[in-house]
């Protein structure tokens, strides 16, 4: 049989209690008390409960476990059950045993004595024999109360003026105490009620799947083509290393000297160009400093032939003492008709000296290790605002080319190597996610008008196959589960929870088709009913365990 199911709240009093009885809409009304109740811890109360449901026609069943209830609801024969879905039963009492010897028996008690006892007249108390000493006539006989002595005047004889600033003083503040506390009495009882009713629903999964184009180019995001501007954010660090040069070289000066270069085989004149090779009996080999043009051979009296000469500076092609050679005569490389003498050779050098190597460059590498990925990475998060979604499968790290100093084959004892390394992290607009999300979840409500979003999954987004495109622009995949559920008209719903207590709140929704459960929280503290429609805030969660594929 269809029962109402009525939730009393600790405030609600008999009067309350027998309105909610009569307006109920069936037959039999189970009531759901709190513990400790004081409004049903008293037999008259129940009394009237039950005669009030008697003329309503109507039947009352107690949903308790209070033993001092049940006690009290089977003295007046008043069903009682554990829980809604228990059997209701009266509840059944032993009466006290009492003591045999406390039984007072009327029929043996001896009459004549009683009388006796009555005839008798009672003894005097303290306080009789204390009246009978007063005189209760029209005179008294005691000297009479003296009157109080009139208030004195002040020194100067005459009545003290009331501080009227003082007054004043007391006037204002006691005035705007109460002004403000009408104020705060206003705003606790008329602005400050609210309630936020969350409904958790039986809900169906929706997957989502999107490739979307990111270009950073964009003037703005086109959501309807999955088109999005992204945030890009970078982050460039150096990081730097020393090392001991261990590479050697030989550095010195060059021998130099002049060479005088002749040409007795021809009356032409021959240049030759300046890096011209000359070649010493000993071996050692000198370049000519500058071009140098040696006259053709003449004949001169007495039919005597003589060559032409020019001298031009020379440098030996390599360094070291060992081309500081005595004077000697040289070939001329390409120019076998001319013939060479040079004068003695001075000024070579050489020492070995460290230098750095390309060997050093590379241990100064594998020394730098590996940067700290994660914590550029935590770094570079920081740069996007709570408004942009982070796309950790972004992040890429890249390296410059390694700059060291000084350079490799310069003389050093120590080196130091650099390399520069850039972050980059993107991110998305979290309300272009959400508008595309959105536009997904609609499509599957198209034909289904009696489900709502409850939903949309853009707390659990993923991204996946991120890639760098051409011309500066990015892919990747988004993939989420949204949820949608029964439809239900909050503004209507808002209406109906005007004015409602906790117990009766629950009541009404959890009747709604899909709902699963439902969350009640009232504020301030001191809020018991529900306010007004305006000030209900009713939102939707999925209930845990729900949702299947769609």
């Amino acid at each position: 049989m269809n029962k109402d199911v009525i939730y009393i709240d600790i405030e609600d009093d008999i009067t309350g209690i027998i309105g909610k009885v009569k307006a109920a809409g069936t037959k039999i009304v189970a009531l759901v008390p709190p513990k400790r109740i004081g409004t049903l811890q008293s037999v008259v109360n129940l009394k009237l409960l039950q005669k009030a449901a008697q003329e309503a026609d109507k039947r009352v069943v107690l949903i308790t476990n209070d033993h001092s209830l049940t006690t009290l609801a089977a003295g007046i024969k008043i069903p009682v059950a554990k829980n809604l879905q228990s059997r209701p039963e009266i509840p059944q009492i032993t009466a006290p045993e009492v003591p045999e010897e406390e039984i007072i028996n009327g029929k043996e008690l001896p009459v004549g004595d009683v009388a006796k006892s009555l005839s008798k007249p009672a003894p005097k108390s303290a306080a009789d024999d204390l009246s009978d000493q007063i005189d209760l006539g029209d005179k008294p006989t005691q000297s009479p109360i003296p009157k109080p002595a009139p208030k004195p005047l002040s020194k100067k004889g005459k009545f003290t003026v009331p501080n009227f600033n003082s007054f004043r003083k007391k006037f204002f503040v006691f005035g705007g105490a109460g002004v403000l506390l009408v104020l705060f009495l206003v705003w606790a009882l008329v602005f400050a009620p609210r309630a936020t009713v969350t409904i958790k629903a039986k809900t169906t999964n929706v997957s989502i799947d999107r490739a979307l184009k990111l270009n950073p180019a964009a003037a703005q995001s086109d959501t309807t083509a999955l088109v999005l501007k992204p945030n890009v954010q970078q982050l460039k660090k150096a990081v730097a290393t020393e090392f001991t040069a261990t590479g050697s070289k030989d550095v010195g000066d060059k021998a130099k000297g002049t060479i005088t270069v002749t040409n007795g085989n021809s009356s032409d004149s021959v240049t030759v160009p300046a890096g011209t090779i000359f070649v010493g009996t000993s071996g050692h080999k000198f370049s000519s400093n500058a071009a140098t043009t040696v006259p053709g051979a003449k004949v001169v009296p007495p039919a005597v032939i003589q060559p032409g000469s020019a001298s031009v500076a020379v440098t030996a092609v390599d360094i070291g003492p060992e081309y500081n050679v005595a004077s000697q005569n040289y070939t001329v490389q390409g120019y076998s008709a001319l013939g060479a003498t040079g004068e003695a050779m001075a000024g070579g050098t050489k020492q070995t000296v460290t230098v750095v190597s390309q060997d050093d460059v590379e241990k100064a590498k594998q020394q730098l290790g590996s940067q700290n990925l994660e914590a550029n990475k935590s770094e570079l998060k920081k740069q996007f605002n709570d408004d942009t979604q982070v796309i950790d499968e972004s992040f890429t790290s890249e390296q410059a080319a390694p700059s060291v100093s000084p350079a490799v084959g310069e003389q050093a004892k120590s080196g130091k190597l650099t390399v520069e390394t850039t972050y980059t992290l993107v991110g998305l607009s979290r309300a272009d996610i959400r508008s595309i999300l959105t536009s997904a979840v609609n499509e599957v409500l198209k034909d289904k008008a009696d489900q709502q979003t409850y939903s949309l999954g853009d707390n659990s987004v993923v991204f996946q196959n991120f890639q760098k495109a051409d011309k500066g622009t990015f892919t990747a995949r988004l993939s989420t589960t949204g949820q949608i559920g029964p439809k239900i008209d909050t503004g209507s719903l808002a209406k109906q929870l005007e004015g409602k207590r906790f117990g009766e709140i629950q009541a009404i929704v959890n009747q709604i088709p899909g709902v699963n459960s439902v969350d009640i929280n009232f504020s301030p503290f001191w809020v018991t009913t529900a306010p007004g429609a305006e000030k209900i805030d009713i939102k939707f969660s999925v209930a845990s365990g729900t949702g299947n594929g769609q």
